[in-house]
């Protein structure tokens, strides 16, 4: 059995890819890809229960079938399972199987990665990994951050898909410098407009198939449902004409028959032309979309439903670089909602963009609220000891009811606390068989 190491992203649209978590975990283990695959081989011949042959397992395989489901890749990921016990079926593009196949070039022969998400990830200290999403060639730019994707560094050209792992996957394997560092010297990156991205699609579907939790099974035969149920549907209500805009008549036939197979590309064409996301599409669920509906089942709204909210706009580096100033050492931790208060801003903005700062907010001020019962406690603690115990008092009756009436006037500590703070110490020191609970 290997040692569990944790899919990074998991359960949301940003998981780590198969390929980035063994090429992760090779460095963690000590050992080069091709050792690794060359273990697992070994842990299928000792584990039957993997259910793995292990020549099924290659010694060798490209970045971009690691990612995709196929034999080998399957096969790696059931010896991964079996051996860590650790969950990566999101790691592969579950949604390429045999209903949707792959257009050339769909999914980028190595790793790319955005330098800016890299630095963030340094920066907050969190472990850095390559996005499944990157892998798709229709994802040209970040979608966090709308720079352009790199796939090589901007110092070497190394394009880190060398199997001799030397260096944490954050770092380039030749020169050693972080991926998230740009080179000077070379142009600075282009930034899409946020209307102009290309993979907006792309990024939406993704976030569908983490909020659903999506399976391999879950795709089987879901888009050709999509597609019988939407043709059936427009030619009965002789609105055909409206279908041909997405794709053209003689495609929709061959489709129809399958006489062609659906790429991906096909697939998103067909969700801009029907106007229905691609989650809904491939999953087999098309005909529940409202797009379907009929259009004279619209009503006019009233007067006031249509206005438009002017977005605040924001300097999301200023708001970040202003909240990592309450995570320095001479700060002291607020809760939350102050914090936001402070910065003009929502919490739940904080926990959109910053859910790592501010989770780290959240943790100092719950340490800090912790430290402050437990002084308090000590205090009330301390007082009772000294009435029981000091010369102070010496006049005073030696009873928990005058301790209580005395110290409570003279501290102003909560009731129960006191109480409770009197009770512990009369039982030590006069009666150690009196329980708290008959107090």
């Amino acid at each position: 059995m290997l040692f569990p190491i944790e899919l990074q992203g998991a359960g949301t649209a940003d998981v780590e890819s198969l390929a980035s978590y063994i090429y992760r975990s090779s460095y963690d283990y000590g050992i080069f890809v091709g050792e690794f695959f060359r273990y697992l081989r070994k842990a299928c011949a000792n584990n039957p229960s993997f259910g793995v042959s292990p020549k099924a397992v290659p010694t060798f395989i490209k970045i971009s079938a690691m990612v995709r489901v196929n034999r080998s890749s399957s096969a790696i990921l059931s010896a991964l399972e079996g051996s860590t016990e650790v969950s990566l079926g999101q790691s592969r593009l579950l949604f390429m199987t045999s209903d949707v196949g792959r257009s050339p070039s769909e999914v980028a022969s190595g790793f790319r990665w955005c330098p800016e998400c890299m630095c963030e990830w340094s920066d907050l200290g969190q472990q850095a990994f390559f996005k499944l999403i990157w892998h798709l060639s229709s994802v040209t730019h970040c979608p966090h951050h709308r720079t352009e994707l790199v796939s090589e560094c901007s110092f070497c050209g190394c394009n880190q898909a060398t199997y001799r792992r030397k260096k944490d996957i954050g770092l380039c394997q030749n020169c050693d410098r972080h991926l998230g560092k740009r080179n000077p010297d070379k142009p600075a990156p282009t930034i899409a407009s946020s209307w102009d991205q290309n993979g907006a699609d792309v990024h939406q579907f993704f976030i569908d198939m983490a909020d659903h939790g999506s399976s391999e099974e879950s795709f089987q035969g879901g888009i050709w449902r999509s597609l019988r149920d939407l043709y059936d549907h427009y030619r009965r209500t002789y609105e055909q004409r409206d279908l041909y805009h997405a794709l053209p008549k003689d495609e929709w036939v061959r489709l129809y028959k399958k006489h062609n197979q659906i790429t991906f590309k096909t697939a998103r064409r067909l969700s801009y032309g029907l106007g229905i996301d691609l989650y809904t599409l491939i999953s087999g669920n098309a005909i529940h979309s409202t797009q379907v509906l009929n259009q004279t089942w619209l009503c006019e709204l009233p007067e006031g439903f249509c206005e438009v909210r002017v977005r605040q706009k924001r300097n999301h580096d200023e708001v970040l670089a202003r909240l990592k100033e309450y995570l320095l050492p001479g700060c002291l931790p607020k809760p939350a909602k102050d914090v936001a208060r402070e910065l003009g801003v929502s919490v739940g903005y904080l926990r959109y963009r910053y859910p790592t700062v501010l989770a780290k907010l959240v943790s100092r001020h719950q340490t800090l609220v912790r430290d402050e019962r437990r002084k308090t406690k000590d205090r009330a603690t301390n007082e009772a000891l000294q009435y029981f115990t000091s010369d102070e008092y010496s006049s005073f009756p030696k009873s928990r009811k005058q301790a209580y009436v005395h110290l409570r006037a003279k501290t102003g500590l909560p009731k129960f606390l006191l109480k409770g703070a009197i009770a512990d110490v009369y039982a030590v020191l006069y009666s150690p068989e009196v329980r708290r609970e008959d107090v």
